[in-house]
């Protein structure tokens, strides 16, 4: 596992999402479920790649702005509708420094 510093958990307070690119050029979705834990998701919807960051996020569910598929933050699984999901980034935090690893795993796209 490739592991690189993508931001801090002082940058993104509970219930908060955030758009962040790795050295590579991966973009990456942040988000910070309502009680504190940090998730890392393909920052682009599966269905037409709208930002993610662009649409609403209420501490658990995501909505894209552009058709308003909805996930679960928790799993990356869609709820609406509920057969697309999002990639989700193995993450760590080491104090408050947040480390993503993006390598083998790709952004998902609708129907696959």
């Amino acid at each position: 596992m490739a592991f690189e510093r993508i931001g801090s958990l002082e940058d993104l307070d509970d219930g908060a999402m955030h758009n962040r690119v790795t050295a590579t050029g991966t973009p990456v979705l942040l988000v910070r479920l309502s009680g504190g834990a940090l998730k890392a998701f393909q920052a682009y919807c599966p269905h037409q790649r709208f930002e993610l960051a662009h649409g609403c996020f209420d501490g658990t569910t995501l909505t894209c702005a552009g058709h308003c598929w909805q996930f679960d933050a928790r799993t990356g699984n869609g709820v609406e509708p509920t057969n697309c999901r999002l990639a989700e980034y193995p993450t760590r935090v080491d104090g408050t420094d947040i480390y993503v690893d993006v390598t083998n795993v790709e952004p998902l796209m609708a129907g696959h």
